[in-house]
């Protein structure tokens, strides 16, 4: 998204971080080049998501960077690294039950470059769809069990 000659990208830090396809998208671009060994850095302009009270809703909203290079001791219950094998897991334990799909997915983000889902070939729409979601699917619910559901509502050609 230009806006003053100058490309914004997006940015989701740890704690609004919901598995959205969106989010997901970017931990993959973002996080698996790093083996989920740290948090991405704050770019100085970014896009993320913010929840709107009065609406109660997600929104995307445009964000400059907050940090400030203070020097001294600072708290944090968790270790920098903690967050980022949390996401990195999370999703490298949501693909494996998609298989060659989920394989395509990444391929097609890290090595083709695609960062939106219209981009995606149709599998790996299909395993960022499984993925996604602020909750992990039940073990017992495969992912050709998922398709399969999907087929038959209709949301699958």
């Amino acid at each position: 998204m230009p806006i003053a000659n100058i490309v914004i990208e997006f940015w989701f830090s740890y704690s609004i971080f919901r598995h959205t396809r969106e989010q997901t998208i970017w931990a993959i671009a973002e996080l698996f080049p790093l083996n989920g060994e740290v948090w991405p850095k704050e770019p100085d302009k970014y896009i993320t998501d913010e929840f709107d009270k009065e609406s109660k809703k997600w929104i995307k909203v445009e964000r400059k960077s907050s940090y400030i290079d203070i020097k001294g001791n600072t708290i944090n219950i968790l270790a920098p690294f903690i967050k980022a094998k949390d996401i990195y897991g999370e999703i490298i334990d949501r693909l494996e039950t998609t298989g060659e799909a989920g394989e395509a997915l990444v391929d097609e983000i890290q090595k083709g470059g695609i960062t939106d889902y219209e981009g995606l070939s149709r599998p790996a729409q299909r395993a960022l769809n499984f993925i996604s979601g602020w909750r992990r699917k039940s073990p017992t619910y495969t992912y050709s069990q998922w398709k399969a559901t999907q087929k038959k509502r209709g949301n699958l050609p």
